[in-house]
């Protein structure tokens, strides 16, 4: 972080350059049933041209409603802005109507989603998409928008960027899908792009990609950024200006640097000192050998991919090629690498999602390598917290009905067992 700091190489901004977009006294409430409650409140700042503010802190604490406050995308009636105004140049976003909005929203100000694959349309190409975004603001023709779209697509640096605009996004990378969603952002030239944690599910190489790509295309199209975070290693290596928030409220702001060296708020200096750094760990005792818990013993998963009329297997990706480890009981045991490289498709082996080659043997039974389900003495015994929740867990279920249903199906327990369970 300190390194970032030292190469930090943000342009000088002229502080009596006019603000961009200025936010006065913004506050958000939701209605609940003793009236509304605040979500953010008061909050006050302005942004000028090629400018990176970002706005940390812990979840909840107000970041993503601000940034869905500035588009004008709160779900209504539940939650509103109820005071303050967000100024583009002289025009007040939030007493446009929709239908004026609308043209507003991905024109002059964009906004980069947390993740990628709920925002993009699975049943659209990434061409059909980008070519949507560019005619809803002007008016070009079918074949002027797909060549902006490729455009955009060389301009963030995606591979084989023809290709893509013909792909859907289930078939693309989280980087892929990511450079995809700041395509569409980018492809009007926005006068303010907001990033709301842009780099949360990346790996890090892919991250690092990201932001270098965000730096280049600011600094060519002179875009003011609103960068959303919790990641202060993020802050350290983009931001100019710094907005700390907590509980809804602004606690702190400051040039980036000032923050690091010398933050004034103790919540900020709390946030600093949860940052890990290399050295920080608690010396256990290793287990023995004889306490393994899961096994893998030359471990091969390869995926076919069908062509032809007749759908016959034309060639395979091998996703993990003769992979050996032991887990051991009180042992945590990182799988390291970047996006591709095999660690998930290992995870999903291990609970019996994927079919595979070689031995696996978890909690002393073996799975089958076909990769049928495994059985319930064993899902018992391991467990797997999924990449993204909003794509893990059913948005047709409550939360208690989605921790209980486990313990349904292993029969454990009484009902009031369950919900107990669940609320503990």
């Amino acid at each position: 972080m300190t390194q970032a700091l030292q190469t930090l190489s943000g342009a000088e901004l002229a502080p009596d350059a006019a603000p961009v977009m200025t936010v006065q006294g913004l506050t958000v409430s939701v209605r609940t049933e003793g009236g509304l409650r605040p979500l953010v409140q008061d909050l006050s700042f302005t942004l000028r041209r090629g400018e990176t503010l970002a706005i940390a802190g812990e979840s909840g604490s107000g970041k993503s409603i601000t940034s869905l406050a500035i588009m004008g995308l709160l779900p209504p009636p539940a939650v509103r802005v109820t005071a303050g105004r967000v100024l583009l140049g002289a025009t007040d976003l939030t007493a446009l109507p929709e239908s004026a909005l609308r043209r507003v929203r991905g024109d002059r100000v964009a906004m980069i989603f947390q993740e990628p694959m709920t925002s993009l349309n699975p049943v659209l190409t990434v061409g059909m998409q980008l070519a949507e975004a560019i005619r809803a603001h002007q008016d070009v023709s079918r074949a002027e928008a797909r060549r902006r779209a490729l455009e955009a697509l060389t301009a963030v640096r995606l591979s084989q960027p023809e290709r893509r605009m013909l792909q859907f996004p289930h078939e693309l990378s989280g980087g892929m899908r990511q450079r995809v969603m700041i395509a569409m952002a980018l492809a009007m030239r926005p006068e303010v792009l907001i990033a709301d944690e842009p780099t949360t599910a990346l790996d890090v190489t892919v991250q690092r990609e990201v932001l270098d790509l965000l730096r280049d295309l600011q600094r060519d199209l002179g875009t003011a950024i609103i960068l959303i975070t919790h990641d202060m290693g993020v802050v350290a290596e983009m931001a100019d200006r710094v907005i700390v928030m907590k509980s809804g409220r602004m606690v702190e702001e400051a040039r980036v640097t000032d923050l690091f060296a010398a933050p004034q708020a103790p919540y900020t200096r709390d946030l600093l000192a949860a940052v890990p750094r290399m050295g920080q760990r608690v010396e256990v005792a290793v287990p023995a050998p004889s306490d393994a818990v899961a096994r893998l013993s030359d471990v091969v998963v390869r995926f076919p991919i069908k062509g032809g009329l007749l759908g016959r297997t034309t060639a395979q990706v091998h996703a993990v090629e003769h992979v050996s480890f032991d887990i051991r009981k009180g042992e945590t045991f990182a799988l390291v690498g970047e996006s591709g490289c095999g660690k998930s498709t290992i995870a999903k082996a291990m609970v019996g999602l994927v079919p595979h080659q070689g031995r696996i043997e978890v909690g002393g039974q073996t799975l089958s390598p076909l990769g049928h389900d495994a059985p319930k003495s064993l899902r018992r015994k391991v467990q797997m917290v999924f990449q993204d929740p909003m794509a893990a867990l059913d948005p047709r279920m409550r939360v208690g009905d989605l921790i209980t249903e486990p313990l349904l199906i292993h029969g454990i327990g009484t009902a009031q067992d369950r919900r107990d369970a669940a609320a503990e």
